[in-house]
């Protein structure tokens, strides 16, 4: 047979995926009021790369600004006598278009909380005995 062909060629541009990568000096661990973090991003995209935080659970967690290079996030309190388990991602979106997302666990450890209580009434004696009744700390 007489087949008849037709070749088309075109060149394509294959954009890299952001490599992304961030720390927070503080370890996978936290505890206290005002708990924070304050990230070191060491991420790398073509061109000029945007970036965006988020948390999970949100509620009650503080972004200094979700859109920059390196955010100091904030946690609420944590009087709840047990861990509280957050996740904190970035997406990195490079100049071209292309994002990628990397995410870690985070542990907001207990805050201990002090208590003590001392009896309704004394005998004329200096020795006062108080019961601790403190939560989440060992004496």
């Amino acid at each position: 047979g007489t087949g008849c062909s037709n070749t088309f060629n075109r060149t394509i541009t294959v954009q890299p995926t952001p490599r992304v990568e961030f720390t927070w000096p503080q370890g996978e661990e936290i505890c206290g009021p005002n708990a924070q973090i304050v990230i070191s991003n060491t991420s790398q995209a073509f061109g000029t790369a945007t970036y965006l935080w988020a948390v999970n659970p949100a509620t009650g967690v503080t972004i200094s600004d979700a859109t920059a290079q390196n955010p100091t996030i904030t946690f609420p309190d944590n009087q709840t006598g047990a861990n509280r388990l957050y996740t904190v991602s970035l997406t990195v979106k490079s100049g071209q278009g292309c994002d990628a997302v990397l995410a870690k666990p985070l542990t907001v450890k207990p805050r201990p909380v002090a208590a003590f209580t001392l009896p309704d009434k004394g005998c004329n004696s200096p020795n006062i005995a108080p019961a601790n009744t403190s939560s989440g700390a060992t004496a």
